[in-house]
């Protein structure tokens, strides 16, 4: 059984900042943080009440975000993380199957292992459980969708308002950082202001003060959780605007995400809206609130170009607040960075989708994509190695023939999101796989399309690229 190496006892979570004890188990060591979750944005459209399951839910969320922000991971060794918490209602959150659920979550999500004590909470709830809400006139929601202020969002919300001109959508979004929470609601306004009065952004901000007990460096640089964070507020938003679902604007590529080539390690091969992440959490809301939930990805066959094509035919300003979204995976800047960095595997996504969809990319990056010191960055050496191994699994055969080489090549992945894909949309499983395969072979086609936009130091090394997994077979 693995020990407990980090234990976060959470006082009653509110609106304003309160404590967590936490004791780090390999060093003998207590300090104290504080977190506040603050959903009384809410109130203004939500139901007539927040129930008590979904406020405990949102402690749950703000929990384990602050927790994974806190857990400094040693290499590949997972972690033994203890959260004990008051919620409203213990005695449904205690039981083995809850646990096990969210067990299981997490340890999907961060590899880590995760156990729960949910206490009784003593002080009186938020604003967003205690103050009436008037709901006359209230204008009914079509959709409800997450909003992180990246491309895939901005293209995502543009495609589902094209798609359904008609329809009024609700944007969540979160997270921890004041810049981040500004760049959702400057881009939402643009997209606003622009495709008609049909959306309206409410934010869930988290705030973890660790002054005195850490600095910046001592803190997780990745969230391995964000996604489990982002799914379960944007959850009970849906639910809260008598919705049973929940959309998520991802492209394919970047949602599964597989990883780049079997020798390589640690580029950003993150699960937070995974077709596999989606299904598990669904499962989990379906639990606790006793009736079918679920979260759904329009675009999960799509590449991010496809996604992108739509900018061809939205308003100006819509295409000019394109530079505005981040992409880019890096956590840290120093003085004189631009934002977004332009080497890691994001940005270079990021960068085809542009240039393959025919919109041209306006992006200040530090450092541009396929330009400059390409031997030296590992993430496109990765990308171009796994473009070129894809290349070669999907160049002859029928499907069936290509579907068994793919899962040959990855079968950690392929195999059981295929299975669980056609599952979940009650298809069979041929055409699952036939769509699948689909999404690599445009993948592929629109990285050579950028190659032959590139300067010949990129078409050399993509020539190198090659050579090296031709030497691999």
């Amino acid at each position: 059984m693995q020990n407990i190496d980090y234990t976060y006892l959470f006082h009653s979570i509110t609106e304003k900042q309160n404590r967590v004890d936490v004791t780090v188990h390999r060093t003998g060591d207590k300090h104290s943080v504080s977190l506040a979750a603050n959903d009384s944005q809410f109130i203004d459209r939500c139901s007539a009440y927040l129930p008590s399951r979904l406020a405990d839910l949102i402690d749950i969320a703000a929990a384990v975000f602050a927790a994974d922000r806190l857990t400094v991971r040693h290499g590949e060794i997972r972690c033994g993380i203890e959260i004990i918490l008051p919620v409203r209602d213990p005695d449904y959150y205690n039981q083995p199957y809850i646990i096990e659920h969210l067990r299981d979550i997490l340890y999907w999500y961060t590899e880590d292992i995760w156990s729960f004590y949910f206490v009784q909470r003593e002080r009186y709830g938020r604003s967003a459980e205690l103050q009436p809400r008037l709901l006359f006139g209230r204008t009914a929601v079509n959709e409800v969708i997450l909003w992180s202020g990246g491309l895939d969002s901005l293209a995502g919300i543009c495609n589902r308002a094209f798609e359904q001109p008609e329809a009024r959508f609700m944007l969540l979004g979160t997270g921890g950082d004041n810049s981040v929470l500004g760049r959702q609601a400057k881009i939402a306004s643009v997209v606003s202001a622009n495709l008609g009065d049909r959306f309206n952004l409410k934010r869930v901000p988290l705030h973890l003060l660790y002054r005195g007990a850490y600095k910046i460096r001592d803190l997780n640089k990745i969230s391995r959780s964000r996604g489990f964070v982002f799914l379960a507020l944007g959850s009970v938003c849906a639910l809260l605007e008598g919705r049973s679902e929940l959309f998520v604007c991802e492209n394919g590529i970047g949602a599964i995400n597989l990883n780049f080539s079997g020798s390589e390690l640690g580029l950003d091969h993150a699960c937070s809206v995974h077709p596999i992440s989606l299904i598990m959490v669904s499962n989990l809301i379906s639990q606790v609130i006793g009736s079918p939930f679920a979260i759904r990805d329009p675009f999960v066959f799509s590449t991010k170009a496809q996604m992108c094509e739509i900018f061809h035919w939205v308003p100006e300003a819509i295409r000019a607040a394109i530079p505005l979204t981040v992409s880019c995976d890096r956590q840290q800047r120093k003085l004189g960075q631009r934002l977004q960095c332009g080497r890691c595997s994001s940005c270079l996504l990021r960068h085809l989708a542009l240039t393959a969809a025919g919109v041209g990319d306006e992006t200040q990056y530090d450092s541009y994509p396929v330009q400059g010191d390409i031997p030296g960055n590992r993430h496109y050496w990765a990308m171009s190695q796994q473009v070129e191994t894809m290349r070669g699994l999907l160049e002859e055969g029928n499907e069936r023939d290509i579907w068994n080489r793919l899962t040959l090549e990855y079968p950690d992945t392929l195999p059981d999101l295929a299975n669980s894909l056609a599952t979940w949309f009650g298809s069979d499983l041929p055409s699952i796989q036939r769509q699948i395969i689909g999404l690599y072979q445009r993948h592929i086609s629109e990285w050579e399309f950028l190659q032959r936009q590139s300067n010949p130091a990129v078409l050399a090394y993509q020539d190198l690229s090659a050579a090296h997994v031709a030497a691999r077979r």
